[in-house]
């Protein structure tokens, strides 16, 4: 077989993870100034917005979203205090870029630290008891100028103790996104792979039944090794005058390397169905195929962990949905020897994550569905890939949503022992249209799948590209 193919992707699937809120651990403790007390503390920052170098003196800036302070061992004002009852902040790196993801106090040759630099809160005349800043990077219990004075210690990201690089173990945590983009390849490889065309454009040797038997391979390694397998058996019948269905049964894997030698490994099993129409009798042919796959997942996650790395496994279940509605013209013309013959599909693909939670290692954590607020954020950081594409023909979308939840205890309030049966899930749907010219007579051949690309910290794994090696093998007898 020889095959022209043009493609017209109406619907391209791209995703972004934003992390524009990060929340920030406060320490400040009252040794230095020989006292016992203690104040520990967050402060919820829009990243994307705050100025850096950052110089601000004054009322509470928009990209402060909360602030919690606690102070305790004091001889006054111990006691937990929120943002109503701070009026205003110093925050002023005197002129140096701050690296956001490491710890502020000690930067740049000792900023934050005695007087160099300053960070501190004001209480709000309406609470006299909140802590107080009286001198640079130093604080008061108390509200006064008598009471503990507490110094500034440490500023950081607020991840997981342990974590020593906070962008690493999110980049880590963002891995997670690969499980759903690896259901929705699994999806996609039979459709554009074995099924890229309509059985009855296959030529039937006069028979009216029909067996196959079909594989197809894809890999990358372009920024790390992927891998992804499928093969099924079917038959199909004419079931009608110019109707013929039919019926297989597939199995499916991805094989995927992460970060540190971690890896995620996707292996199952689908059922396919197609019925195919010859309107009136002609040459034009109408195809609606509809595919149900069910697949394990298996994520072993590398992550820093104090200077070492350590691996947290976690275990899912993945579901995908397939369904594609095409329309096949018959040959328009043809060029020494080829014939072309355009089409038009539209396809969507649902994929359903469910939520799970690691085993093992120092820092595991666990995923749910959680409806994200607006500009804002709170421990643990959240995780969201969206996309959408238009055009005059078509609309096509990718979402989903995810939680990243340390688990130290091994438990999470989505999946303690009193949680209720029902499973929270992370959802992707996606939808496509083409258009193709193909020429005939027509021989086996096939496609790369289409799925969305999470972007996170560290580079994402592209699906297998049109490049990627791939065999087929097909039989048709009677």
């Amino acid at each position: 077989m020889k095959l022209l193919k043009t493609s017209l992707l109406l619907a391209a699937a791209a995703a972004t993870t934003h992390l524009d809120a990060a929340v920030y651990s406060l320490q400040w403790s009252g040794t230095s100034f020989g006292n016992s007390a203690v104040a520990t503390g967050t402060i919820d920052l829009n990243v994307s917005t705050m100025p850096n170098p950052v110089n601000t003196g004054g009322s509470l800036p928009s990209w402060v979203n909360s602030l919690n302070v606690t102070v305790s061992g004091a001889s006054s004002g111990n006691g937990s205090f929120t943002t109503a009852d701070f009026g205003s902040i110093i925050f002023n790196s005197q002129g140096f870029t701050l690296n956001l993801n490491a710890e502020l106090v000690g930067q740049n040759g000792g900023l934050f630290t005695g007087m160099s630099g300053d960070f501190n809160i004001f209480r709000a005349a309406g609470t006299p008891t909140a802590p107080n800043g009286t001198s640079p990077n130093v604080l008061r219990a108390g509200g006064g100028f008598s009471g503990d004075q507490m110094r500034l210690i440490s500023f950081s990201l607020g991840g997981p103790s342990g974590v020593t690089d906070f962008a690493d173990w999110m980049s880590s945590v963002n891995n997670q996104s690969r499980v759903y983009a690896a259901g929705t390849t699994l999806a996609s490889l039979p459709l554009e792979g074995a099924h890229h065309r309509p059985m009855m454009s296959f030529d039937r040797m006069g028979k009216d039944a029909q067996f196959w038997a079909t594989g197809d391979f894809g890999s990358s390694s372009r920024v790390r090794d992927v891998k992804v397998t499928s093969g099924e058996m079917g038959v199909n019948k004419d079931i009608a005058p110019n109707t013929l269905a039919g019926i297989a049964i597939g199995r499916g894997q991805q094989n995927q390397d992460l970060d540190l030698d971690g890896s995620n490994n996707v292996i199952g099993n689908y059922v396919l169905g197609e019925i195919d129409y010859r309107p009136f009798g002609g040459q034009w042919i109408v195809s609606l195929l509809g595919m149900v796959g069910s697949w394990d997942a298996k994520i072993n996650r590398g992550y820093s962990n104090g200077g070492s790395t350590d691996y947290s496994l976690g275990e899912t279940d993945i579901t995908s949905r397939s369904a594609r509605l095409r329309v096949d013209a018959p040959v328009l013309f043809s060029v020494g020897g080829f014939g072309f013959s355009p089409y038009a599909s539209y396809a969507v693909t649902q994929t359903v994550v469910e939520a799970y939670t690691e085993a093992g290692g120092a820092l595991p954590a666990s995923w749910s569905i959680t409806p994200p607020k607006p500009a804002s954020a709170s421990w643990p950081p959240r995780s969201s890939t969206r996309s959408s594409s238009s055009s005059s023909a078509s609309k096509a979308s990718t979402a989903s949503t995810a939680l990243a939840r340390p688990s130290p205890a091994r438990t999470s309030p989505e999946r303690s022992a009193s949680a209720s049966p029902a499973r929270p899930r992370v959802r992707t749907a996606s939808a496509s249209a083409s258009t193709s010219i193909t020429s005939s007579p027509p021989t086996p051949c096939s496609t790369s799948p289409r799925t969305p690309r999470p972007s996170v910290k560290s580079p994402t794994s592209p699906a297998p590209s049109a490049s990627a090696a791939r065999s087929e093998r097909e039989a048709w007898t009677s």
